[in-house]
């Protein structure tokens, strides 16, 4: 992938942070004896960096973003001079079943963006690629690549593909495209078309069954058996599935049928999910602190073998909003990083609010 691209890759991602739906609103510690419900007890370098919702004028703030197409939950403690932020990754992408807290156990990771190759797509991977002239792929609606398309950020993308064929037939097909977080099922659609014109189609999984699978072509509902055999005429069909797994998971998928059989189909580019890198940034947290002036991130830091040890979930109540909030404590212990490169310890006891579902 060329620089340029590259660079816009980067410019698109900036672009969807910034312009992410999110919400934010203030928790107010009940007015109960004892320890404070929202705390945090803990070093930066030589420094304490101790906070109390309810003392001092410390408060807690909720909310949650949207960062390359993936929720992304907050809380902050803040007394106006010092500030802790937690922010947490969702997971499980494609389980619509799970809920966000029940992935708040035990050791949580830390979030590195280091910029390398999570998935690669090339026009040559295709095993009609002498049919293909040439692929435009569109990522979120925007063009990020001609043949060859590469993703150095995780996230949920919308990827499109317009293809145009040797002979100058063109269509375009998209799928949802989960890079970089963890997939309940393995699973791609295959397909031919035989010369009497017949579309046979079916689902290629891993050793997840398939529950049930509703086949559309061009957006019309043709079956619910769980293979497909339909008569196509000769121009070139979306064909989609919608499929549900025995574990819960569900995933759409498009590909690019030829009825006259004559080479111009796009297989199901699903399969780049997961052949290039494994990575899963499910329940990825980032850690960050406001003290005395500078701003501290875990984000700038590989903490490997840093710990984000999670000691208990508890339901809290409803935010202004009507949102869940629970109370996540945790003993951490990590490195954090200002812009300049300034490297501090952190170390200590958060018990903070982060809204749930």
């Amino acid at each position: 992938m060329s620089r340029s691209i590259f660079g816009s890759v980067i410019l698109l991602l900036a672009l969807t942070l910034v312009g992410a739906s999110c919400h934010k609103v203030e928790v107010e510690e009940p007015p109960i004896q004892g320890a404070p419900v929202f705390a945090v007890d803990a070093q930066l370098g030589n420094e304490s960096i101790v906070l109390a919702a309810g003392e001092n004028g410390c408060t807690l703030t909720t909310g949650s973003d949207i960062w390359n197409g993936v929720q992304r939950f907050k809380g902050t403690l803040s007394n106006g001079n010092d500030e802790v932020t937690v922010k947490i990754l969702d997971g499980k992408l494609d389980m619509p079943s799970s809920v966000f807290q029940s992935g708040l156990s035990g050791d949580l990771t830390y979030f590195l963006n280091d910029q390398s190759t999570l998935a690669e797509f090339s026009r040559e991977d295709f095993p009609n690629a002498d049919y293909i002239q040439e692929i435009k792929w569109f990522v979120n609606g925007i063009q990020m690549g001609v043949n060859q398309l590469e993703f150095s950020e995780p996230g949920n993308y919308d990827v499109c593909a317009a293809v145009t064929f040797t002979d100058g037939s063109q269509a375009s097909v998209c799928n949802e495209m989960i890079i970089g977080y963890e997939k309940s099922v393995l699973a791609l659609v295959r397909h031919y078309v035989d010369q009497q014109g017949f579309v046979h189609a079916w689902v290629d999984s891993d050793i997840v069954d398939v529950a049930a699978v509703k086949w559309l072509i061009d957006g019309v509902e043709v079956s619910n058996d769980e293979t497909l055999m339909s008569h196509l005429t000769s121009q070139i069909h979306t064909l989609s599935a919608e499929i549900t797994f025995t574990n819960g998971a569900k995933r759409i998928r498009n590909v690019l049928a030829d009825g006259a059989a004559e080479g111009n189909f796009l297989d199901d580019f699903s399969i780049f999910e997961s052949v290039y890198k494994m990575v899963e940034k499910d329940f990825n947290i980032t850690l960050e602190v406001k003290h005395n002036g500078g701003i501290y991130s875990t984000e700038l830091e590989n903490n490997q073998s840093a710990t984000f040890h999670i000691s208990g979930v508890k339901y809290f109540g409803l935010d202004g909003n009507g949102k869940k909030i629970y109370i996540v404590t945790a003993q951490v212990n990590c490195l954090m990083s200002n812009a300049t490169g300034n490297q501090l310890p952190f170390d200590g006891t958060i018990s903070f609010g982060i809204p749930g579902e």
